[in-house]
């Protein structure tokens, strides 16, 4: 909506959408069309708005690759990138994401000319710190008159909820200043206008799902894990903390979510609950009722691609979902496969698998069936 907005209201103006996401392209760009067309009876025009993923590569647009060819720099391959990142963490014990090393890489090697009026930045957690410094050259402007706005939800990284501050993210300028000071830009805008806005409110989930999600992705109620680091940074993410005082390492604490910001809610009389805790007795029976799940669910209506089913013991997973395989095709009809994909985080290789998921497809044609071996984990 703030890229249609600007290019209604700026329509000469070059804009850039960037983002980390492969498959969010189209749906960015059918957003964009949709809201730009209820004001105006045309399509966008995209010489002035580019929507580009955060790398790109030699044949896929992207603000990395789009800023190497405008500088006549060769973009780096993955490869390139992850062994110029493995020689900085063994040389200088600077430890690189590869993207990070490209992005620098770049701007060592020439002077970024500025290409766009605004720049908007979505999933911007997922980006390192070199990839926004790339964004600050091109954007157009004074250090403090650019236009670049960055979506950033610490909490889609299970993996680090830390929030980076702008001068983490942009670096310092030459002066030995912050290239970005929200207090600093600040200070040229309107009386009662702020350039740092809190989204407290969640559309997306509803409050059961978003509330038992955070407790067991933090382990509130068994190990903890992970924890927002204060009463602030709880409030921020759409919580009341209850429990008065300054919160005291090894003491209860009370939170509650008010229903004003989560406000999408499925729950009424005539639809099952939306959160529902069986404990099994033993492997067998916990994969029998999830069968019985399943089917329920497509007898109810839902397609087998509409399910997923998560594995957090990434250790049994492949022993776990042959079982459930093997009962889905005895219980569902037609009979229905899983599909495993082992789902990796870009640190992975440091910090550890994430859970396997597995979608539900119907039962496999021959061509199916060794796609399913292939993506099988390896014993």
């Amino acid at each position: 909506m703030k890229a249609a907005h600007l290019h209604l209201t700026k329509p000469s103006e070059r804009i850039l959408v960037t983002f980390y996401t492969r498959s969010l392209y189209a749906s960015l760009k059918g957003l964009i069309t949709r809201f730009f067309r209820n004001f105006k009876d045309e399509d966008p025009d995209w010489t002035k708005i580019h929507i580009r993923h955060g790398w790109g590569g030699f044949s896929r647009a992207g603000t990395y690759a789009d800023a190497c060819a405008k500088h006549g720099i060769p973009p780096l391959t993955f490869p390139e990138a992850q062994k110029g990142a493995m020689y900085m963490r063994a040389k200088m014990g600077e430890r690189i994401d590869p993207f990070d090393f490209a992005c620098r890489d770049l701007i060592a090697r020439v002077q970024i000319r500025p290409q766009y009026d605004h720049i908007l930045i979505d999933e911007g957690q997922d980006f390192p710190s070199g990839f926004y410094e790339l964004c600050f050259g091109l954007a157009a402007g004074e250090r403090d008159k650019k236009n670049i706005v960055w979506a950033y939800d610490e909490l889609q990284n299970i993996l680090d909820i830390q929030i980076r501050t702008p001068d983490q993210l942009f670096g310092l300028d030459r002066d030995g200043q912050p290239r970005i000071s929200l207090p600093r830009a600040g200070a040229n805008l309107p009386v009662d206008t702020d350039n740092d806005t809190i989204l407290r409110k969640c559309y997306r989930n509803q409050r059961e799902v978003l509330v038992t999600a955070h407790a067991l992705g933090f382990g509130i109620y068994n190990n903890i894990v992970q924890m927002l680091e204060s009463r602030e940074h709880w409030e921020d993410v759409g919580y009341d903390v209850l429990t008065p005082g300054p919160l005291v390492v090894g003491q209860p604490v009370l939170i509650s979510r008010p229903p004003t910001n989560s406000p999408l809610n499925l729950s009424t009389d005539r639809v099952p609950p939306t959160i529902e805790c069986h404990i099994a007795p033993n492997f067998e029976a916990e994969g029998r009722w999830i069968a019985e799940q399943v089917t329920s669910f497509i007898e109810g209506g839902l397609q087998p691609e509409d399910l997923l089913v998560i594995a957090l013991d990434d250790k049994a997973a492949k022993s776990y979902f042959r079982k459930l395989s093997s009962l889905l095709s005895e219980a569902v009809s037609p009979p229905t496969i899983l599909l495993p994909i082992p789902t990796m985080s870009r640190h992975s290789h440091s910090r550890g698998k994430l859970p396997y998921r597995l979608s539900i497809a119907p039962k496999a044609t021959r061509r199916q069936s060794f796609l399913q071996r292939a993506l099988m984990p390896s014993p």
